[in-house]
């Protein structure tokens, strides 16, 4: 028996994976949640993973709405922190997980010929470190940096202090548990930066594509690397950053997590 049919409520279920390829008691609460009479919506965070649930006939159109991810509004865009490496430099900036398919390849390669500037690594877990760490001292890089583990309350200082911003996501993402989350995720990453009003250059990847766009962002094949490092360049001018940064803030303000709240009541 579900609780939603024991207390006698509706309830509002939100998934951000595919539950019906799972043969777990995870696919069976699901069944019996959309059949009960108190169910009233499933939210999924793409357009992307509502059009896999309704081409699989689970549910309907009115039945599933979509709810992006986001981020709190910032009120600090001052606070910085003090970043390795030359401050007369551009400071090229990435947070998030270091393991396959989060693009730290590409980072390092646009840091390989890009000397001008600074290339900072936020976030990872130590084995990926590392990893990481043991490949940039092989290439004898000194404008790349990786800074290991932030506390999420902490790194909103990172992010005030990088000139650009990096989402290098790979065509396959891979997530423990999840499997290939590519296809249909919403990354938060992309909302802070967009939070923090900063020169986004991400993967051009359709699910990315439902937030980012060509006014807000710069947007690249993943595989492309010669364009990875032209674009970086390209926001080299400040008015370019300007352009990108300020359409980002404005388009982020739908994507707050209080609006997000009210949308999915």
């Amino acid at each position: 028996m579900l609780y939603c049919n024991i207390i006698k409520k509706k309830v509002i279920f939100e998934t951000h994976e595919i539950i019906f390829k799972k043969q777990s008691h995870k696919l069976i609460i699901f069944n019996k949640l959309i059949k009960s009479k108190y169910f009233k919506k499933l939210i999924v965070i793409s357009q992307a993973l509502k059009d896999i649930y309704l081409a699989n006939e689970y549910l309907n159109e009115s039945t599933i709405q979509v709810a992006h991810d986001g981020a709190d509004e910032v009120e600090n865009f001052y606070s910085k922190i003090k970043l390795l490496g030359s401050e007369d430099t551009l400071k090229v900036g990435y947070v998030g997980h270091l393991y396959k398919g989060r693009g730290v390849e590409i980072i390092i390669e646009c840091a390989k010929k890009i000397n001008n500037m600074t290339f900072h690594i936020v976030g990872g877990l130590e084995k990926d470190i590392i990893y990481w760490q043991d490949h940039i001292k092989k290439l004898k890089l000194n404008n790349i940096y990786l800074y290991g583990f932030v506390a999420p309350k902490e790194t909103f200082k990172y992010r005030n202090s990088f000139d650009i911003v990096l989402a290098p996501y790979a065509k396959k993402v891979t997530i423990e548990g999840l499997g290939d989350t590519s296809k249909f995720m919403s990354p938060i990453k992309i909302f802070e930066y967009m939070a923090h009003k900063k020169a986004i250059i991400a993967s051009d990847l359709p699910v990315i594509r439902e937030v980012l766009n060509n006014e807000n962002s710069i947007l690249v094949d993943y595989d492309d690397k010669e364009l990875w490092i032209n674009s970086i360049k390209n926001l080299s001018n400040f008015k370019n950053r300007e352009r990108i940064s300020n359409q980002a803030l404005i388009d982020f303000k739908k994507f707050t997590w209080k609006n997000r709240a009210y949308l999915v009541i």
